[in-house]
């Protein structure tokens, strides 16, 4: 093993990048669908707090399109909360 470092540090480097990425987005995907598989992150009462995205994804509805029946602009970028839309 040492002997493999030793002659491609550059090879070996990649490959433990590479199972660090594997590990996050598993970790992630793992995370996510535990979270939204609990029925009490689903079809929950809309507060301030929630965004659109939050509010389609608990309701099983497609965000864009509920923010264009909301009459909300097209934002890239951070996702607004309720109230900070509000208030702008």
């Amino acid at each position: 093993m040492r002997k493999l470092i030793r002659q491609r540090p550059g090879l070996v480097l990649a490959f433990v990048l590479a199972c660090a990425v594997t590990l996050f987005f598993a970790g992630r995907l793992v995370f996510f669908t535990l979270y939204w598989s609990n029925p009490a992150h689903q079809n929950q009462t809309i507060e301030p707090w929630m965004t659109v995205g939050y509010i389609a994804r608990s309701w099983k509805l497609d965000a864009p399109e509920l923010g264009n029946l909301a009459g909300l602009p097209q934002i890239k970028g951070h996702p607004q909360s309720l109230a900070e839309l509000a208030a702008s």
